[in-house]
């Protein structure tokens, strides 16, 4: 016989909540029932998209946090603050913490179960504000990244449709498949920015084709080799709100992702350095042409790093 659950109107949207959660409470919420006002509800009516990540196991400073479980579910509706729903391996919620993700336009909440939770809820530290445990915060610095890197690729999914077009159109300006994970994240950023600017800026809805495939490719620049300026150029160019300027520069911030497409850029740019260096020295074809002064010097008085990293930002002598 299935379970009734009779309750008001404030505790309707908890209770969809938490039939969303665990898995293993598959078996009850199989025979679970929501009534308000003699009318069942249904909670994956309000789902608008979900998944469940694989246990893994966290290494934390003092010990190894064992099958962390991670499911996430993203609602139709604004849920009043997105939250981190801490429990055991039972799938019993036992805390809950705001979750401080960058995920713009996404209503969500998170489940992680483990039992380390239970331990932490049994000492009843899990809820405790400002929790210093540096175990505690490493199981929670790896759910908030997984959770960031799930909603960057969810942003670049939705500007998908925007992203064909671009192609559609012969005005996107990459070729072909990424060739590595650097280039990967580096096209979810163009794509993100790229589905902001086509939102908010009339004047790049209404451009032609020639003058859009000239702003992405100048915004492609930008991504590439300097992505912490993308908010100043979405705003002094694009004029996007300060809101959504500071969504993308949080986004950048919590992935990481100008880090690291910068030193992928800066290492790309080495190595095309040093094969027209050696080129130029070692080739049979040009050895014997290349000049010392105007050819040599104008490679190495830009490259200075050739000579060690400390001369990295040494400029040339003006004589």
């Amino acid at each position: 016989m299935a379970e009734r659950v009779f309750c008001g109107p404030s505790h309707v949207r908890e209770a969809c909540q938490a039939l969303g959660g665990r898995q293993t409470c598959q078996s009850i919420r199989k025979n679970a029932k929501i009534v308000f006002d003699g009318h069942e509800l249904d909670p994956t009516s309000s789902i608008a998209n979900q998944k469940e990540f694989e246990p893994v196991s966290v290494i934390c400073p003092n010990r190894k946090v064992e099958n962390l479980a991670l499911r996430v579910i993203e609602w139709k509706h604004s849920i009043g603050g997105r939250k981190i729903h801490l429990g055991g391996e039972a799938g019993v919620v036992l805390g809950s913490i705001a979750a401080s993700v960058t995920a713009p336009h996404f209503e969500f909440s998170a489940y992680a179960y483990a039992p380390f939770f239970q331990e932490m809820a049994d000492a009843n530290l899990l809820e405790f504000d400002d929790l210093n445990d540096v175990d505690y915060l490493r199981v929670l610095e790896h759910i908030r990244d997984t959770l960031g890197d799930y909603f960057r690729a969810r942003q670049a999914e939705r500007s998908g449709g925007l992203i064909q077009d671009l192609k559609d159109a012969g005005v996107y300006p990459y070729e072909g498949e990424p060739k590595s994970d650097v280039e990967i994240r580096e096209r979810q950023v163009f794509d993100i920015a790229t589905h902001a600017v086509s939102s908010y800026s009339r004047d790049f809805k209404r451009a032609d084709d020639p003058l859009k495939k000239i702003t992405l490719g100048l915004l492609r620049e930008a991504v590439r080799h300097n992505p912490e300026a993308i908010h100043h150029i979405l705003h002094h160019v694009f004029n996007l709100p300060k809101n959504r300027q500071d969504e993308f520069s949080n986004l950048l911030y919590r992935t990481n992702l100008g880090n690291i497409i910068s030193a992928s850029t800066l290492i790309s740019d080495r190595i095309v350095a040093l094969e027209v260096l050696k080129g130029m020295v070692f080739s049979l074809k040009h050895r014997t042409s290349i000049k010392e002064r105007g050819e040599l010097d104008v490679l190495v008085q830009s490259n200075t790093w050739m000579f060690g990293e400390n001369f990295h930002i040494t400029l040339p002598e003006a004589g």
